[in-house]
């Protein structure tokens, strides 16, 4: 039997950026995709918890891959779809990593989260940059990921060891292929295309001071390599400037946040122990991140009842086989 875990991932900072060749801090979560495979009549079941049209991934991804032989497959979730946590890229990674294992071939992580993204654009219709997907195939027990989309560069960032992860799901379904997602991505480019560039990596916050869209971008990215620092040093007041101004440009610049997104990161705001609160992915509903003083995580969990508190853990790994 085959048994593949992969995580979801939340997104501490630097969202619309991956298309950007922009810096993501994203870390993998104790939420996960379990996939269990055996040889026999191709028959594929899941728990109710994966969505009504989960296949489309992980059919996609086969076919990119040339197909797999015959496997009766059960899929099993602790990932709420629609929280914006990676679902959809966690299932494509996990059915790359079957069709490969089962056709005894090795598995090359960077290729792989390729082909994921590849697989959400051709069949999901889904524009998305490379961060889910890198996510959820590097993820590092107790540390963030710095990722440099313009080098694929990724440095495991340490999480200080008292502070906490949360996740406030909004109940608000995020659903990025029926959304403005595709066209925040067309109208950055465009403006980046304008100066001369294929993306706004490399152009500055002088230059797009008028087109609030891409100065979003242009900071976001800039917000990434300061909250890298920050976390190594465990600079709370930094931190927490970070990721107000974060939500702050998701909300007002860029517009992919939402009214219950908004009074979510409130809510964590005013609570005890909050260190910084922001809306984390795509936006349009989903969720948000906060990071929270391990000291006074009980104090939060009554002010937030909706958080729930996870781990950073490690990316898509294969798992013992029964006995």
């Amino acid at each position: 039997m085959i048994r593949i875990v992969v995580p979801g991932r939340v997104n501490l900072m630097g969202d619309h950026v991956d298309y950007h060749d922009g810096i993501v801090v994203p870390c993998a979560i104790d939420r996960c995709v379990t996939i269990e495979a055996e040889p026999g009549p191709d028959e594929w079941s899941t728990d109710a918890s994966v969505g009504d049209d989960w296949q489309r991934f992980p059919r996609g991804m086969i076919s990119l891959l040339g197909g797999m032989p015959p496997h009766r497959v059960r899929v099993t979730s602790s990932l709420k779809v629609g929280a914006g946590l990676s679902s959809s890229a966690a299932l494509a990674v996990g059915f790359g990593m079957l069709a490969l294992c089962a056709r005894g071939e090795a598995v090359d992580r960077l290729a792989l989260a390729k082909l994921a993204q590849r697989a959400e654009h051709e069949f999901a219709g889904v524009p998305c940059g490379l961060m889910d997907q890198l996510a959820v195939c590097f993820g590092q027990e107790g540390h963030a990921l710095k990722i440099d989309l313009q080098s694929e560069e990724i440095t495991p960032v340490r999480i200080p060891p008292h502070w906490a992860i949360a996740i406030i799901p909004t109940g608000v379904s995020h659903q990025l292929a029926s959304t403005e997602y595709a066209q925040r991505r067309t109208a950055t480019v465009a403006i980046a295309q304008r100066f001369g560039q294929k993306n706004l990596r490399n152009v500055s916050p002088h230059e797009v001071a008028d087109e609030p869209l891409a100065l979003h971008v242009v900071n976001e990215i800039q917000r990434a390599q300061d909250f890298c620092d920050a976390l190594q040093c465990a600079d709370k007041e930094r931190v927490s400037q970070l990721m107000a101004s974060s939500h702050q440009s998701l909300d007002q610049l860029f517009g992919v946040s939402c009214p219950e997104l908004n009074q979510a990161a409130q809510q964590a705001w005013a609570a005890p122990g909050c260190i910084g609160a922001r809306m984390t992915g795509g936006g349009f509903g989903g969720s948000v991140v906060a990071l929270v003083d391990k000291a006074r995580q009980k104090e939060f969990q009554r002010a937030v009842p909706a958080a729930e508190f996870v781990q950073a853990v490690d990316g898509a790994r294969f798992l013992p086989g029964p006995g």
